[in-house]
């Protein structure tokens, strides 16, 4: 840490600029003279509160997948009476991260559905949330499905 100026307001308050080890510059305003130990204890806690302020946030969305999601739909209209049990024995046969991204798909477009009075949902047992999306899906144009979905969606 390195303080870079210190000045004193109209009220008499002491400024002090300081430059901190990972490169911030701040402002801190005491009273009266702060002991070294005080602006390091400062520091510490300063850099403890701030340690991921740079840290690049890592965007997820499920669409990275959505070659599975559209294949999901795709069978969904070709096998309009798709059971529970056909399901799990399609989603079986996908990779585990796609069983996943095809799973949240299927609760977050029931539930975002029903929500905007698209579908009703009893309750959210998956054999509902899954004949209600799959009604939804057969009884809907592809075109309709592809703006409700949109991210590059090509049916």
């Amino acid at each position: 840490m390195i303080v870079t100026a210190t000045t004193t307001d109209a009220i008499g308050k002491i400024r002090k600029y300081v430059t901190l080890s990972n490169g911030d510059t701040i402002v801190w305003k005491f009273s009266s003279e702060p002991s070294t130990a005080l602006l390091n204890q400062m520091e510490t806690q300063y850099l403890a509160l701030h340690q991921y302020d740079y840290v690049q946030t890592e965007i997820i969305s499920i669409y990275d997948n959505i070659e599975a999601i559209r294949d999901f739909i795709l069978k969904v209209k070709a096998t309009p009476t798709v059971t529970l049990a056909q399901y799990n024995t399609y989603l079986g046969l996908k990779p585990w991260y796609e069983q996943t991204v095809i799973r949240y798909f299927v609760y977050k477009l029931a539930t975002g559905l029903a929500n905007k009075k698209g579908i009703t949902l009893n309750n959210l047992t998956e054999t509902t949330v899954l004949q209600a999306l799959r009604d939804w899906v057969v009884a809907t144009n592809g075109e309709v499905i592809k703006r409700v979905i949109g991210n590059g969606l090509n049916l």
